[in-house]
Order: C-alpha cells, then structure tokens, then sequence
C-alpha cells in the first residue's frame, strides 16, 4: 500500500479597489411564486484515508428570495431543502432533509441580500461519477425549486502529486474549512483582500506540512 499524505496550502490575496454592488429589489410578499433561486457550488477534497474525498455542498437563499407570511407584528418564512446524491447506475448514495425558519420584525428585514438560510454539507465518497440534486420547497408560497448537475470525485491517488478544488476563504479562524470562513463561488468577492486555500496530496511525501 502507497502511504499518502496530505498538507493544505493558504495564499493570501490582495485585491485593490474590488467592489461588489447589489440592487434591492422589493419583497414579493404578495405575488405568487412557483420557483425560487437559490445558488450552490461544491468542492472536492481529499478524504480522511486513502481512495476517499470530502465532497464539501454549499447552498444558500438570500431572504429576499422567499416569501413572509405577516403573523401579528412580524414576518414568518420557513423552507425545507432536500440534498441528494446519486452515483452509477442511479444508487443514492446521500440524501439529507433539512428545514429553515426564521421569524423577523419588520418588513425591511424580508428584503435583506445580506441575509440568508444557508448551509455546508460535507459527504466521504469513493472516487467515480455522481449527480448532485437540491431542492428547495418554500412552505409560505408552496414553491418548489430542483437544481442538479453531475460532478467527478478525483482520485488523488493517480498521479503522484494532486492538488483538490480551490476555496476563498474569508479569514483563517479556528478550522480553517469552517463554513463561516469559506467564500462560495457563488458569491461576488466584496472584500479587498482573501486567503485561497488548497489541499495537496502525494505518494513522496512522508510527512504532513501547513503552510499559510
């Protein structure tokens, strides 16, 4: 058995004068909707033991996304996600439920894009092929959302050196992979300076190294 080791790399990344601007559109509080964006993205790790990967999904939908049921003096919204992966031929190999809720105070809290039901998952898979689902039911609107894509889980034993995804991470607190300091892809970078982070596998090295 070829012994692997793993050691992550961080860069720090300066950029000067990097702004992001969102419009504010209004709260659809009393429109009907049949379909609600959300974004996701996913990243590909080396797992804890060899032939395995850490499959990071993250997801998240801003609130002005949703819609709010008035409830005396505040607003109510509640969501139910349903995350699924499925490998060769069609064999579920993951599935999750997980349900959000939040009760707010004033309608202007409703339209925020700074605020969002969000959440990282992480799943051990073998190398191979996979199909990614999510969807997402909005239970004041009754809206349902499916967004799928297929991905590859890399095997990092191939070659003798192998670097995983790439992640942007917003600070280096604590663990450095937690969903607090991880920028999505799908997120405009607001900020003038990042930290790019990437894990880095091969046969030839016989010791574990940080670098940061």
């Amino acid at each position: 058995m070829i012994a692997v080791r793993k050691f992550s790399i961080v860069a720090f990344i300066f950029f000067a004068g990097l702004f992001s601007f969102n419009l504010l559109f209004a709260q659809g509080l009393f429109r009907e909707r049949s379909h609600v964006e959300f974004n996701y993205c996913l990243y590909d790790l080396p797992g804890d033991t060899i032939s395995t990967n850490q499959i990071m999904i993250l997801f998240s939908v801003p609130y002005d996304n949703l819609l709010f049921e008035k409830q005396g003096d505040s607003f109510y919204s509640s969501v139910i996600w349903t995350v699924t992966l499925t490998g060769k031929p069609n064999s579920v190999v993951f599935t999750k439920d997980l349900t959000d809720s939040v009760q707010v105070s004033s309608f202007k809290e409703t339209l925020a894009l700074n605020k969002f039901f969000s959440h990282n998952l992480s799943v051990t898979l073998k190398p191979g092929e996979y199909t990614v689902t999510i969807r997402l039911h909005d239970k004041i609107s009754n809206a349902h959302t499916l967004r799928s894509g297929k991905f590859i889980a890399k095997d990092f034993n191939k070659y003798p050196v192998n670097v995983s995804d790439l992640i942007i991470l917003k600070k280096i607190t604590g663990a450095v992979l937690n969903p607090g300091n991880i920028w999505p892809r799908f997120m405009p970078v607001t900020a003038d300076s990042v930290f790019l982070y990437a894990d880095v596998t091969s046969s030839k090295i016989q010791k574990t190294v940080s670098l940061s």
